[in-house]
């Protein structure tokens, strides 16, 4: 978000949590599309833990990235489900990045930790952890990306926006039309076994796919991004938050994908943010074409 503000990047995709704070403060963007109207969050434990389901975490210490961060608002989020208090019945360890969650579960200063399932397939295929639980058996319908663009590239070049969208529409058809190239795509970037890839493509494109074909805001997801920003403020992540009808715009969707082959393209002048919270996106930047 830093960089969006300095003018850095034009668009991107981020956890809303981000982009809420960002824009109520005063940086110039607007949500444009939902990138991932779902992408798993996992609860993971050690291989040897006694847990297998959430409900026994009582008096447990769950690790998470930092205070207000979107794993901060799902361990929230979990103990809600389960009536717990937070705090009380069980406890948060910011801590960081995922070397520094691993290396607190290995060593018992935590029992448990959020993190995207991309990840917790590659912890798990190694033996360094396991999944417990995922988080969407709690939240079926829970925005965890959208695409962004800065107001003035909207205004000045709406055409652009578009263009970009429908780029990455048509790459997530593509995955979605060709599982083998998808598995082979991830196996490469990911460095990850032919087994671990099929499991995240598996997630990310196929059943109940993580990334959205249409890009639409559509009642549910509007109403899950009121819950995030009422969740937000209820954990005062941030006191001054603009109204959910302020954040987003459905100028570009719904998009329909147009049929491409796997071609890498090059946009001039335009800088794409990438987030940090599904790496498995970058694998989209392959079919993308027809963007400038």
């Amino acid at each position: 978000m830093q960089a969006v503000a300095t003018g850095e990047v034009q668009m991107g995709s981020a956890s809303p949590v981000g982009q809420l704070i960002a824009t109520s403060h005063g940086t110039a963007m607007t949500a444009v599309a939902v990138n991932l109207p779902q992408a798993d969050m996992t609860v993971i434990v050690q291989n040897s833990s006694k847990y297998t389901d959430p409900s026994q975490l009582k008096g447990a210490t769950i690790g998470v990235t930092s205070l207000g961060s979107y794993t901060d608002l799902m361990a929230h989020v979990l103990a809600n489900h389960y009536n717990f208090t937070l705090g009380t019945d069980i406890h948060e360890a910011a801590l960081g990045g995922l070397q520094a969650q691993l290396a607190a579960l290995t060593t018992s200063k935590t029992q448990a930790f959020i993190w995207t399932y991309d990840e917790a397939y590659v912890l798990q295929s190694k033996g360094d952890a396991k999944i417990l639980f995922f988080m969407s058996s709690i939240l079926p319908v829970w925005p965890a990306e959208c695409y962004y663009a800065t107001n003035s590239l909207i205004s000045s070049n709406p055409t652009l926006v578009h263009k970009v969208l429908q780029g990455l529409t048509n790459a997530v058809a593509y995955m979605k039309s060709n599982k083998t190239y998808a598995i082979q795509v991830t196996t490469q970037y990911l460095g990850v076994s032919s087994t671990v890839a099929g499991q995240i493509v598996d997630k990310a494109f196929f059943g109940n796919s993580s990334f959205s074909s249409d890009g639409q805001f559509t009642p549910q997801i509007v109403d899950a991004l009121n819950v995030l920003r009422t969740t937000m403020l209820n954990l005062n992540v941030s006191s001054n938050l603009i109204p959910i009808s302020q954040y987003y715009t459905s100028q570009f969707v719904p998009l329909t994908a147009q049929s491409v082959s796997p071609q890498a393209s090059i946009i001039g002048g335009l800088s794409i943010g990438a987030s940090p919270e599904s790496r498995i996106e970058s694998t989209l930047l392959v079919p993308l074409r027809n963007w400038s």
